[in-house]
């Protein structure tokens, strides 16, 4: 019972729902089984029945031959249910049910009846038989399986036919005396299961035979289909130009069968490209001559070179004969192109040029892939590097901002892009007063980005002299007008605050104007002046740069700022309506700002922006 509940198992498990091709495996199997049965049939086993002389020679040779016709049997029953089971709408249990019936009958009516044995066997028999062979009548599998395969099933089911008729010839005289000495009850069921299987066994060696000639051209189909879908399944995962002919090389040559194989892809401003095969020396060969060179260059669509010419083999040393060639073109344009060839004369054909098309488009899509996956690892790298661009940048304004007495200070930057041209500082010079500088660098981005580092240096370097608004712009102007390049220059303008007399001096190159808020009024103060690099000569920019002096009363507000605040309002007249507004703190002044910025996530900052807003408090 053990051993009968495992193979039950596995046959319920794997053992029935085995493919074509162990299913042809297990064809041969039964064939070689049912062909030492027709031996022993064929070779002397029925004269020891017919002649009944039981000794035990004849006995053993009975028993042997039973027990190959039974092993026949439970073969030949495994292979047809498994056929059945390739059809989807086959009836096992329904059919199982019409077995257990004349397996009952063929018991229980030789109790009640007398009737001749041969006669039930034969009537039932064919009964079972023609149950089973309407259920296995579907045979579409037959049609998916390979050249080899059918020839393999072609010598089975013959040598099974074959083997059927010797046993059939002598089976009253030999096989029904030796199935009556072993297993009497069973011999319906295995004159049924050998009719099933002989008359289908005639029907796939027909049908084998029939179809030999052109599955030749299954195979070459499905497997162009399966070198396709690989191909396609590569060219998603594919991450080189290199992979993708790699991939062209191996695939190809199987699916159309080529003896040499040559891919060239132009991508990144590089010819890609490779020979292999047999013929992959002599393609090399074909490809140094400038005319076969001129040839494939003038070809939009694939073409077939049934001969070699002999202008392109005037030595007659090569041994190519067919060529299939076709460009790889995008937009109209030709980036690389596949020859194949062949040793044999007409080797290639119009289905191969179609096909090897449909390879070109898959192709194309890989490269146009690996192509993507390029830019988007550039853009993945462009974006890293400025995104620490953008934390150097940071590092580069001050940290910390120095608070003069008396006065409370606060400024707030943003970049338009990662990293932008705007710079602020305030810092106390050696005599005691404080200086307030605030610069845009024409432009935007990484230009700007590095010219406001440049102009960080200039202004760190002026820190330990005392100088006026005014002469502090000269001094930049002088260290940065010559290295400016032409379409270049900074807007700048600087406070210096006194805090012993509260006066503000200020002094502006290009830059916007102060605004100063006293007893609830606005003034905004522009200074002539023209930005620092716009001219090269020192005098003309002194000449043409003016400061003034601006005494602060307890209270008074002044806000210093780049033109990107302005960008944020539609008018003038609503810009300073806020600026009225927010005029009573020099932090809450900032603080609205902050505001306003984040409250436009709709919209994109056009410009950096920068203000620096301070007041006169009590001392």
């Amino acid at each position: 019972m053990g051993f009968y509940q495992r193979d039950s198992a596995w046959f319920k498990e794997s053992g029935a729902n085995r493919d074509s091709k162990t299913l042809i495996e297990d064809a041969k199997t039964l064939a070689i089984i049912v062909s030492m049965a027709a031996l022993l049939n064929l070779f002397g086993v029925f004269t020891s029945i017919d002649t009944n002389q039981y000794n035990v020679f004849s006995l053993a040779m009975v028993l042997l031959y039973a027990g190959y016709i039974l092993l026949c049997a439970g073969f030949g029953l495994s292979l047809l249910i498994r056929l059945m089971r390739q059809r989807p709408h086959a009836q096992l249990k329904k059919f199982s049910r019409y077995m257990y019936v004349i397996v009952a009958i063929v018991i229980i009516l030789p109790l009640f009846i007398r009737v001749n044995s041969p006669t039930i066997i034969h009537v039932i028999g064919g009964i079972g038989a023609l149950i089973g062979v309407v259920n296995t009548r579907g045979l579409s599998w037959f049609e998916g399986i390979a050249k080899d395969q059918k020839r393999d099933l072609v010598w089975s089911m013959m040598i099974i036919s074959f083997s059927m008729i010797m046993i059939a010839i002598h089976y009253e005289q030999v096989t029904m005396k030796a199935l009556h000495i072993s297993t009497y009850f069973f011999e319906p069921l295995i004159a049924s299961i050998g009719i099933w299987l002989f008359i289908n066994a005639l029907r796939l060696t027909f049908l084998s035979l029939y179809s030999l000639p052109t599955a030749h051209l299954m195979d070459k189909k499905s497997l162009e289909l399966s070198t396709l879908a690989q191909l396609t399944s590569n060219a998603i995962q594919t991450q080189s130009i290199d992979a993708i002919i790699s991939d062209t090389l191996k695939l190809l040559p199987k699916s159309i069968q080529a003896q040499g194989i040559y891919c060239r892809i132009h991508a990144f401003k590089t010819d890609h490209q490779r020979c292999e095969g047999q013929l992959g020396t002599e393609l090399t060969i074909l490809l140094s001559d400038p005319t076969f060179r001129m040839w494939i260059s003038n070809s939009i669509e694939p073409r077939i070179v049934h001969e070699l010419p002999i202008e392109l083999n005037p030595n007659q040393i090569l041994f190519t004969n067919s060529l299939l060639t076709i460009p790889l073109m995008q937009d109209g344009k030709s980036f690389g192109e596949i020859i194949l060839s062949h040793t044999q004369p007409f080797h290639f054909t119009p289905e191969d040029a179609s096909m090897l098309k449909v390879f070109a488009e898959s192709i194309k899509i890989a490269s146009d892939n690996v192509k993507l996956m390029s830019i988007s690892k550039e853009h993945d790298r462009l974006e890293n590097e400025m995104i620490i661009a953008k934390h150097v940048q940071k590092s580069l304004l001050p940290s910390t901002i120095f608070q003069p007495t008396s006065y409370s200070l606060s400024c707030f930057a943003i970049s338009a892009k990662e990293v932008g041209g705007d710079f602020y500082d305030v810092f106390q010079l050696p005599n005691g007063n404080t200086c307030i500088i605030i610069a845009d660098v024409s432009g935007k981005g990484i230009p700007a980005a590095f010219w406001m580092a440049m102009l960080r240096g200039a202004i760190l370097s002026l820190q330990t002299e005392n100088r006026d608004a005014k002469g502090m712009l000269i001094s930049l102007q002088q260290m940065l007008a010559s290295a400016l390049e032409s379409h270049m220059f900074i807007t700048a303008s600087c406070i210096i605050i006194e805090e012993q007399s509260n006066i503000i001096h200020f002094a502006r190159a290009g830059h916007m104007p102060l605004i100063h808020f006293h007893d609830g009024k606005l003034n905004d103060y522009k200074p002539k002046g023209i930005g620092i690099g716009l001219t090269k000569d020192p005098a003309y920019f002194s000449h043409n740069l003016e400061d003034i002096s601006v005494q602060l009363s307890e209270g008074d507000m002044c806000l210093l700022y780049t033109d990107g605040l302005i960008e944020l309002f539609e008018e003038e007249h609503q810009f300073h309506e806020f600026c009225n507004e927010h005029s009573k703190d020099a932090h809450l002044f900032i603080q609205a700002i902050e505001a306003l910025i984040s409250g436009n996530t709709h919209t994109s900052l056009r410009d950096d922006v920068t203000v620096i807003s301070f007041k006169r408090i009590q001392a």
